[in-house]
């Protein structure tokens, strides 16, 4: 009993002690004109909530606080405005007590040179340096052969084969934008360049604790290794006097050329900053946009009509040109709806240089600003029906030209690498497409599939069972709030099948625990049986944890053939092996 006593007793005193350190955090920030919100923890803030949570925090946050709050998230305190008329006036008024206020951490591993970071007259200078690059001439001339032959190498050889397209899209982004840079040698520096760069971006979110086995120790060492790579490769290229006609080439030229003279510490900062821009923008939305393409039959005729339109006019093998770029209008259309249904990038942050006002409250300096734009995606005032995938809404230009189109970003600091991502992910929809037709078609019908309720059954209703995860290094945890998809076909009266449908089950549960109801006398047409399910990842709500894995076939469909008899519930449930999302890295 005594010992019991004792335990409560220290129970007791750690829960008054996290209650009035809370206390005390929350009291360091109410300062007369601060926005409502609250701080969490010293130092840690509410960063771990932000990142586990993802939009679902901003969400809750929200409806407690307004469009307008305070947090402490990624090691500074922050305001984070969720109102569309700010969001705009603070990225078209960059110069007005506002500058980059991007974390610590991407800082460190970046490089202080990197566009995102500066401002001023040297951020005119390195966006001058980078548009130089990536100009219309330059995507025409010389990026375009390049991006076109790199998309026709790697796409030859995925017949018969099963591809994990997370994988290879995450592949492609690096390895064209590294052909774009260093054309001649990206074959012999990707092998080591490529596993130090995954943990440099993985370092680039994180809180910046410089401690053994953090993300932040990895991402910053492999900064280290990949300036040693690319500091070699500079020094080679002077020795040997040769021209190079890729971005590094036209970097270090000295000539009348390149108004724009770096420093090698600018340069590598520079190239680090286009790898790390392009990837995952590109990565992820080229497959999304597959994902989206084929859940969505008739957007992908329309794509597919387009590219093979192209393919026909040309030979097998000529590469597709600057005009044929520019004629697929529909493929632009498709970028622009995946990237605004997927929300690759949900916002920007800024810095306050000096106390200044917005939307009536008080922002002392050096605090960070999170423009938030993620919900503007979804207002379904300028999009209607936002969560349907409809590429047709962007066939009228005035919509990419609206005001509060910042997919993209606004202002001074738009990306300045759109076109070029633009070209990257067309070209790879174009092989993609037309080198593998049947994508997206369902196989022949075949006869005499087994139904899945015999006639007897017809009465009873089928449930699907399953578990998601997270999967983070070796550990895993339940995600709540993520959904799986069931897809289903059914079976004539002659035992063909036909048409597939699918339902979404109803979000896990704070163990990961998701389940989904099928009723087959309301989904399946008269005379038709339910045949052949299965079980898919949809979505997690984790943005730090937002990668399907085929873990138990979690992307190309877990079968759903063990089931059990529940009588008093009149249905037979079925259980699918537990999915798991990750990182991506």
């Amino acid at each position: 009993m005594g010992v019991f006593m004792v335990i409560v007793g220290l129970f007791l005193m750690v829960l008054c002690a996290c209650t009035a350190v809370l206390r005390w955090n929350e009291l360091r920030y109410r300062k007369k004109g601060l926005p409502p919100g609250t701080m969490g923890w010293p130092v840690f803030g509410e960063t771990t909530e932000f990142l586990k949570q993802g939009p679902n925090f901003m969400k809750n946050q929200r409806a407690r606080y307004g469009s307008f709050f305070k947090s402490h998230i990624l090691g500074c305190p922050t305001v984070v405005s969720m109102d569309p008329e700010l969001n705009r006036y603070i990225l078209m008024n960059e110069a007005k007590g506002l500058v980059p206020g991007y974390p610590q951490s991407m800082l460190d591993i970046l490089g202080k040179c990197n566009i995102a970071a500066v401002h001023g007259s040297t951020h005119k200078q390195m966006r001058g340096a980078l548009l130089a690059l990536i100009s219309p001439t330059m995507i025409r001339e010389q990026l375009l052969p390049e991006i076109d032959g790199f998309m026709r190498g790697f796409l030859s050889n995925w017949d018969n084969k099963v591809i994990n397209i997370q994988d290879k899209t995450k592949e492609m982004a690096f390895l064209s934008s590294l052909k774009q840079i260093v054309s001649a040698e990206s074959s012999s520096v990707a092998t080591e360049f490529m596993p130090e760069f995954f943990k440099l971006v993985l370092g680039t979110l994180s809180l910046p604790i410089d401690l053994p086995g953090t993300d932040y120790r990895r991402g910053f060492q492999a900064r280290k290794n990949i300036l040693k790579t690319l500091g070699q490769l500079i020094e080679q290229r002077r020795e040997s006097e040769e021209s190079h006609k890729d971005m590094l080439g036209y970097l270090m030229r000295h000539d009348d050329s390149n108004r724009h003279k770096l420093s090698d510490a600018e340069i590598i900062d520079q190239i680090i900053t286009i790898l790390y821009s392009g990837y995952e923008t590109v990565s992820t939305t080229s497959m999304m946009a597959v994902k989206y393409l084929h859940d969505h039959p008739t957007v992908l005729e329309e794509l597919r009509k387009e590219h093979m339109g192209i393919r026909a006019r040309k030979r097998a093998d000529e590469p597709i040109d600057w005009n044929d770029l520019k004629s697929m209008r529909f493929t632009r259309a498709v970028i622009f709806e995946t990237s605004r249904l997927a929300t690759i990038v949900n916002g920007v942050l800024r810095k306050t240089t000096q106390e200044m006002e917005l939307n009536g409250f008080v922002i002392p300096e050096g605090w960070r600003i999170y423009v938030y734009t993620r919900e503007i995606n979804y207002d379904p005032f300028l999009y209607p029906d936002p969560l349907a995938f409809n590429p047709w809404r962007w066939m009228d230009k005035g919509l990419e030209s609206q005001n509060y189109f910042l997919i993209f970003g606004g202002g001074t600091r738009q990306c300045p690498g759109k076109e070029l991502g633009i070209a990257e992910i067309s070209t790879f929809l174009h092989y993609f497409l037309t080198r593998y037709s049947d994508y997206g078609y369902a196989s022949k019908p075949q006869p005499f599939y087994k139904p899945m309720l015999d006639v007897k059954e017809e009465s009873l209703s089928i449930g699907i069972e399953g578990i998601i995860l997270c999967k983070s290094g070796p550990k895993t945890t339940p995600i709540e709030g993520a959904v799986a998809r069931i897809a289903c076909l059914g079976v004539d009266e002659h035992g063909y099948e036909t048409a597939p449908f699918s339902i979404l089950s109803k979000p896990t549960d704070s163990k990961g625990y998701y389940f989904a109801t099928l009723y087959p006398h309301q989904l399946i047409r008269r005379n038709l049986k339910l045949a052949d399910c299965k079980a898919f990842l949809q979505d997690s709500p984790l943005e730090t944890c937002k990668v399907a894995t085929d873990v138990n076939k979690g992307t190309t469909g877990a079968p759903i053939s063990y089931s059990r008899l529940l009588h008093d519930k009149k249905m037979r449930l079925y259980s699918v092996p537990p999915f798991i999302f990750s990182n991506g890295y």
